[in-house]
């Protein structure tokens, strides 16, 4: 596998961004807000009550975080980077990104060009979007990927039947009328299946888990989005994280009477996920940290950066992707027509593709297409 010839080469080093895991982890949004704003019905158009919470959770980072608060974004992570690189004692680092990691790496590579080495994105986020057409092409590339979950689904005889995705929404419809006996939220739900579909491996698990749910049985379904409101070992709870974060990192903030319009224009082009991708935008409209652009990645002055996009990506889709391979002067795209978030071990080539860069500095032929 590639671990094993590549940690035989080099050793391989995970490191916990800031506000992760060992990386001093930031836990500070109240657990009532994080309910507020996890259990909330992604259908609805009156934010009141959800910007309430955000309000809520941005002020009780100020108070918890103080100064760290602004601190924690992409920019200062590759910069951390460059430290460990000066620690490891190389010249030049070799690194792998995945998903918002890989927005880390492009403005490493850009502030840091001299000292970049071999760089993987696998699945990245769009770097010319702006917020809300980046978070329209997001609700669009899950509902493709949970399209293509039910195809193969359908295709194999899942349990959901015939119409897997009109059982799942089904299921919507059972949570949102009775709200009290279903002990699952239908914002949890649909955020758990926005987590299962990003792994490919667990889809046919995640087909049993909504089966399960609509016969009553939530436990599943309801471990799928537990890591997004519950501390995991050293981890704070994600939704802690992708907040900080992703507001420190985003370019504007929005008013919720723009969102709310939104909410509904969504839906009609995404009914599971368009909703819930339009309401995120919210959490950053009261933060406190003034927004901020990241510099356009170029990649200008480092050696070749391989890129991995997959098909159906409900997390980064391909076309933001590919999008920043060709916005990299020395970008290489290796595209895996399968479904998932990310080709790194889901995808045989892709992940071939991949060691024989990082162990053997083979840079494969840009544009290469990998097989479902």
């Amino acid at each position: 596998s590639c671990r094993r010839r590549c940690s035989r080469s080099s050793p391989l080093i995970g490191m916990d961004r800031r506000g992760t895991g060992a990386s001093d982890p930031a836990q500070c949004i109240p657990g009532s807000a994080r309910a507020a704003i996890t259990e909330y019905d992604s259908d609805s158009t009156q934010l009141d009550d959800l910007s309430a919470a955000a309000k809520r959770a941005s002020q009780e980072c100020v108070l918890e975080l103080d100064d760290r608060l602004q601190a924690l974004d992409s920019w200062r992570t590759a910069g951390d980077l460059d430290q460990l690189r000066e620690a490891l004692g190389v010249s030049r680092l070799n690194a792998i990104g995945h998903g918002e990691g890989s927005r880390v790496l492009t403005v490493f590579a850009d502030r840091f060009g001299s000292h970049t080495g071999r760089l993987v994105l696998d699945g990245s986020p769009d770097p010319i979007l702006d917020p809300p057409s980046a978070a329209q092409a997001g609700a669009l590339g899950a509902e493709a990927t949970f399209d293509a979950f039910a195809t193969l689904c359908k295709a194999r005889n899942c349990s959901l039947g015939p119409d897997p995705k009109q059982a799942t929404l089904a299921l919507l419809d059972q949570l949102r009328q009775h709200p009290m006996t279903a002990r699952l939220s239908v914002g949890e739900a649909v955020h758990a299946l926005l987590m299962g579909l990003a792994d490919r491996a667990s889809w046919p698990a995640l087909a049993d888990a909504i089966t399960a749910a609509r016969a009553g049985d939530i436990d599943a379904l309801a471990a799928y989005v537990a890591p997004l409101s519950t501390a995991v070992d050293n981890d704070p709870p994600l939704l802690d994280t992708q907040l900080i974060t992703g507001c420190n990192d985003m370019q504007m903030r929005l008013p919720p009477e723009q969102i709310s319009g939104m909410v509904s224009d969504w839906k009609a082009k995404a009914p599971l996920f368009g909703g819930l991708f339009a309401q995120q935008l919210l959490l950053c409209s009261s933060w406190p940290v003034p927004a901020q652009q990241l510099p356009t990645p170029s990649g200008h002055s480092a050696p070749p950066i391989l890129v991995l996009s997959t098909a159906d990506d409900p997390i980064t889709p391909e076309e933001g992707t590919q999008r920043t391979a060709r916005q990299l002067a020395s970008g290489v795209l290796v595209s895996w027509e399968g479904g998932g978030h990310g080709a790194l071990i889901q995808s045989p080539c892709a992940t071939a593709a991949v060691q024989h860069f990082l162990v053997d500095a083979q840079v494969p032929t840009d544009g290469t297409a990998c097989p479902p």
